[in-house]
């Protein structure tokens, strides 16, 4: 599946009405994009449709650039400073951008993410943190905020093209990085000391609790941070 290059900028007032039917992030039509926008605009005001027109090709690769699916589900974006709902879209995780139908559901739109500060899919929570002076902190992009209290984590999920062994394409492959931010400081977590680090340093109390519930977090990385820092913040909150 391969798409037509069109760049097209949409700058428009007002309030959101939803599009129409799923789709998926592979299947655009590229006629007078911008004219068709532009004229859409007139009765179909909104800040949210501003931004470039989104083209991905399939040709030569296995697997998608999408977070978990790549059909288009109804979520929700903070643009702009302003919450619309109902929306059309899909995350691309390799380019780290969300992308959404148009308002007569005929293009796939890229938002501009530095005006983007949230959205919600697929019942996952997703905010953008912006990178600052320390060591461990994540670099600016947008990541899924999977715990939220004292102690929160954060989850970004990559994904990258490689060389497939088994066939003559390029393969998406995906892999996890850990955050958490304590007491204002990010901690990168990519082992048991480091969570134990991010988590306060109390590592005896800790890996009893652990071992206690079987948490491997060479085998279980994502449950064990889940897990452990409820307990954390459960504890802390007494």
């Amino acid at each position: 599946m391969r798409f037509n290059v069109k760049l097209f900028t949409v700058s428009i007032l007002g309030a959101f009405t939803a599009v129409g039917q799923t789709a998926s992030p592979g299947t655009s039509q590229t006629n007078s994009a911008l004219v068709s926008l532009a004229r859409a605009s007139a009765g179909h005001n909104s800040l949210l449709y501003n931004g470039s027109e989104y083209v991905y090709t399939s040709h030569g690769k296995v697997g998608t650039p999408f977070f978990q699916t790549d059909s288009f589900v109804r979520g929700s974006v903070v643009y702009h400073q302003i919450p619309y709902h109902n929306v059309l879209m899909a995350y691309d995780i390799e380019d780290d951008v969300v992308v959404i139908r148009d308002f007569d559901n005929k293009y796939n739109i890229t938002l501009v993410s530095e005006k983007l500060d949230s959205f919600s899919l697929l019942n996952r929570n997703f905010v953008k943190l912006l990178k600052d002076s320390s060591a461990d902190s994540p670099p600016t992009g947008f990541y899924e905020l999977v715990v939220a209290g004292k102690a929160m984590f954060y989850r970004k999920a990559i994904k990258q093209l490689q060389a497939s062994r088994t066939e003559d394409k390029m393969q998406y492959t995906q892999y996890d990085r850990f955050y958490i931010l304590n007491n204002g400081k990010y901690f990168f977590v990519d082992s048991r000391k480091s969570l134990l680090s991010a988590l306060g340093g109390n590592g005896d109390e800790m890996n009893r609790f652990l071992r206690k519930n079987n948490l491997n977090f060479k085998k279980r990385p994502m449950e064990t941070i889940v897990v452990a820092t409820n307990q954390y913040n459960q504890s802390t909150s007494r």
